[in-house]
């Protein structure tokens, strides 16, 4: 029995998902630190912490699968580099990698919710 695949534009994985995990990754080292140092709640601060090493523990899955899909399609990653063309060629996920990335987009729009004001 075949294994259902999922594809995504490879220009979609530079220009959205690699600009969400940056996002994601500095919200967790700069915004979510200072607001744990700046806490005076030792509850609010306990779970904000509780927050930031779910997110840390996220992120590494999630790099990780990224990274792999990034060295399975480098060359086409490569060309991408160099050409600013709008259509670009897709590149197929495997489960794990399709998973990172919705798990990516979820945990996106999560921090944006909760940190809206910040």
């Amino acid at each position: 029995m075949a294994i259902a695949t999922e594809s995504i534009p490879a220009r979609d994985v530079v220009d959205d998902i690699l600009p969400k995990l940056a996002s994601l990754q500095s919200f967790v080292d700069h915004t979510l630190t200072n607001s744990i140092r700046q806490q005076n709640s030792p509850e609010q601060r306990r779970q904000e912490e509780s927050l930031k090493n779910e997110l840390e523990m996220e992120l590494t899955i999630i790099r990780m699968n990224i990274d792999h899909l990034m060295k399975r399609y480098e060359a086409t990653f490569s060309r991408l580099g160099v050409s600013r063309q709008v259509c670009s060629p897709s590149v197929e996920l495997d489960q794990a990698e399709a998973t990172a990335i919705e798990r990516l987009r979820q945990l996106h729009q999560r921090t944006r919710r909760l940190y809206a004001d910040t």
